[in-house]
């Protein structure tokens, strides 16, 4: 399941176990939240219990702590249903035009950031792949392709915090698709004023399977700008 809300809203937490309920409803058993997901200015305590209900089906919630007025403080939190306490790591860089050191922090991490099928690349650390423009080449010089591959994983979760404004993103998120299997982005949309209407995407093995995402009529009659989309493979 990816959720959505609008970047000029509150957090999610109001309406948090309820998406929950929705998730368990639809036997979905992960859950990804954007980034800038739960104010951590507010008094946050999540339940390990109410998180994974017994005989439910949601195994994996993935969501980021952040302060949302000042957008920093970020802190990504992987939560699954055996353990009780979450997986906590960072975004280490954003752009393509980081610094190496902030990079290799990221490369050095990928095993700490795998949970069974799962693995989390958060928002532009996508930007580890480097897309050659001229030559329409896709160069992994940190060879964190076959570092996932090796890792098992098939499922690569792309958190966002907003539409990503480079073109080149897409071509990223598919191309890590052809060697993992499932690549998932979700982010808040209204945002900017000219950005994709639709507030998740994904792909498959190379193939883009958007289309394959489907949103669930507005759940909230005191928050119609969350989102919920779904997809079952």
């Amino acid at each position: 399941m990816l959720v959505s809300r609008s970047y000029k809203c509150d957090d999610f937490y109001d309406h948090l176990y309820r998406i929950i309920e929705i998730a368990n409803q639809n036997s979905i058993e992960c859950i990804m939240f954007p980034g800038w997901s739960f104010d951590n200015r507010k008094s946050l305590t999540f339940d390990h219990s109410k998180l994974f209900i017994i005989d439910s089906s949601v195994k994996v919630i993935l969501i980021e702590l952040a302060n949302l007025e000042t957008e920093d403080e970020q802190e990504v939190q992987l939560w699954v249903r055996e353990i009780k306490t979450p997986f906590k790591f960072y975004r280490r860089f954003a752009s393509s035009s980081a610094s190496l050191k902030s990079k290799l922090e990221f490369v050095n991490e990928i095993e700490s950031r795998v949970y069974q099928k799962y693995m989390v690349i958060v928002c532009g650390e996508i930007n580890a792949l480097s897309w050659k423009r001229k030559e329409k080449v896709m160069i992994d010089p940190f060879n964190i392709k076959n570092k996932i591959s090796n890792s098992k994983v098939s499922i690569v979760l792309n958190p966002a915090h907003f539409g990503f404004k480079r073109y080149e993103i897409a071509y990223k998120q598919a191309d890590l698709s052809k060697e993992i299997g499932l690549v998932l982005c979700s982010w808040n949309h209204s945002y900017m004023p000219r950005e994709c209407k639709f507030p998740f995407k994904g792909y498959l093995y190379g193939k883009k399977i958007t289309d394959s995402i489907l949103e669930l009529p507005r759940q909230f009659t005191d928050r119609s700008d969350i989102r919920i989309g779904i997809l079952k493979i």
